[in-house]
């Protein structure tokens, strides 16, 4: 059984994570420095710690109590979400993983410490919603190590085909499962519902691709397959 304990992140660590990712200039640090009030040209690092500082300070108790209340919440659907991930993966997994309750709006996921990012502010549908989004990172990728072997785990992240792929099928596994049942939102990125190739969005391919698969293995090689000889497959990664 997968087990998720939320913890509140330390001061240095969120400060760490921020800097991390204001670090480089794309799609996702432009909104977290939004987010923060920062300016991405000019940002310095001694900005970031004091004004995550004085933010962390200000809502440490506000961390504590969504992390209380986080855990029950995840609790109550665990075992659901156990269930189905063990159905559609054909094997039960069994390990623990540490959700780090937080400031950051986006929701990073890290997989050799199988632990991700959960932002203190989310409503609890879209806490399930997105904390079994990542989890479904840790599952996917320990099956996709056994179809192919030689891909190495540093291209499992950004910006590389098998971190594409891992955001696309989240779409799939939700959409026809019971996980699905989660929330109202999307449980993909959103550009996957509008952006195309050919006719179709990214998210109608991948549906298409698991229903007609035999299994998750067989899913893996052909939506493997679709991208990785697609010449617009670059153009995904933003």
């Amino acid at each position: 059984m997968i087990n998720v304990k939320f913890e509140v992140i330390t001061l240095e660590d969120q400060i760490q994570v921020i800097e991390n990712f204001l670090s480089f200039k794309n799609q996702t640090s432009e909104f977290i420095a939004e987010f923060f009030d920062f300016d991405i040209d000019c940002i310095k690092s001694n900005d970031i710690k004091t004004r995550l500082t004085e933010l962390y300070n200000e809502r440490v108790e506000d961390l504590k109590s969504s992390c209380l209340k986080f855990q029950k919440v995840w609790n109550k659907k665990s075992e659901m979400i156990n269930t189905e991930l063990t159905r559609i993966f054909g094997k039960e997994f069994n390990f623990e993983c540490t959700a780090y309750v937080n400031l950051n709006p986006v929701w990073p996921r890290y997989l050799s410490a199988k632990c991700f990012h959960v932002n203190l502010d989310s409503t609890e549908d879209y806490l399930l919603s997105s904390s079994t989004h990542e989890i479904i990172h840790f599952t996917w990728f320990e099956i996709w190590k056994e179809s192919f072997p030689n891909i190495p785990k540093e291209e499992y992240d950004y910006p590389n085909l098998s971190w594409l792929i891992s955001e696309i099928v989240i779409e799939p596994i939700f959409r026809f499962s019971k996980l699905k049942n989660l929330s109202n939102f999307n449980p993909a990125y959103d550009y996957f519902y509008t952006d195309k190739i050919g006719n179709k969005t990214i998210a109608e391919i991948a549906n298409n691709i698991y229903k007609g698969s035999n299994d998750i293995r067989d899913f893996q090689q052909k939506i493997y397959d679709f991208f990785k000889d697609n010449t617009e497959t670059k153009k995904l990664i933003k």
